[in-house]
């Protein structure tokens, strides 16, 4: 079908709309573009132009390698997951894996609670403290049940913008997640967000006063007057695996740099071991960062 002449007293702009709605409805072209004034590009397809996708550039191929390496000669399997707030950086190691969860699930149970924004009753507070400070399982079964087990947890999650965390129907600590979103939680508590901010400041107390003998883990990456909150989840694996799942996650603050980490492992033969890659993983990846 051959398009109609175009005549008349049309502005150069007018006769080229009015050709392109005569080759359109002719089934000549699906789209025309307006030439720019002074331009002497030729008319063409928009619509048949692909869309280029962005490149995706590692920033840190040396620290990858080098990761890749340590963990090669270790037993058993980890992934990671460091960010710097203040100086905009982020590196992650298999970021996306799962893992089980362990007592990690506590932080998820608090913030769940605290997203509520109903204050919280003196056996709240009891059973928040003892669940954080003493990594106590009696209270975070029952912290559990009062934000709707895995349900109430789910939906928390949703709010959080969490993907690959899985609440347990039963057993919190037999949930599942990955580095990405522990540090996604951990940014809950570092801005303005879903939680009010004398609640992330009351989380944040809790996780910055554990008890001695618990404040292994990512610590190891602190530096003196470092400011570090922390929490840290072990159990041996006998349904979900092998070994030992040795986890820690927490924020370390000082010195020109907010880092948030995120180091989950699985199948370790030992806590000892696993506690050892933990936080050489830890030191190696921040000392990167603030190289960086």
């Amino acid at each position: 079908m051959r398009a109609a002449r175009v005549t008349g007293r049309f502005p150069g702009r007018m006769r080229h709309v009015l050709v392109c709605l005569l080759l359109v409805g002719a089934g000549t072209v699906t789209g025309c573009a307006t030439p720019v004034p002074g331009s002497q590009e030729p008319v063409r397809n928009v619509a048949a132009t692909p869309a280029r996708r962005p490149v995706q550039v590692d920033h840190f191929p040396k620290l990858r390698k080098a990761v890749h390496r340590y963990l090669a000669g270790r037993e058993g399997r980890a992934s990671l997951q460091v960010t710097d707030l203040r100086g905009g950086t982020t590196f992650g190691y298999r970021e996306d894996e799962g893992y089980v969860v362990a007592s990690v699930a506590k932080v998820d149970i608090l913030l769940a609670r605290l997203l509520t924004g109903i204050k919280l009753s003196q056996r709240e507070r009891r059973l928040t403290r003892r669940m954080i400070r003493f990594s106590d399982n009696i209270a975070a079964d029952a912290l559990y049940r009062i934000v709707g087990d895995s349900t109430g947890l789910s939906a928390a999650n949703a709010r959080f913008g969490l993907r690959c965390t899985f609440p347990y129907q039963l057993k919190w600590g037999a949930s599942s997640t990955c580095p990405s979103d522990q540090v996604a939680l951990l940014k809950t508590l570092t801005a303005r967000g879903p939680i009010p901010s004398l609640s992330r400041a009351y989380a944040l107390e809790l996780m910055g006063s554990v008890t001695p003998s618990q404040r292994w883990g990512v610590s190891a990456a602190a530096r003196p007057g470092d400011r570090v909150a922390l929490k840290n989840g072990w159990t041996p694996l006998r349904y979900q695996g092998t070994g030992w799942a040795i986890n820690s996650v927490g924020r370390i603050t000082g010195h020109g740099h907010d880092f948030l980490i995120a180091v989950l492992s699985a199948e370790q033969p030992s806590m000892a071991a696993g506690i050892e890659t933990v936080e050489h993983l830890a030191r190696m990846t921040t000392g990167a960062l603030r190289a960086a």
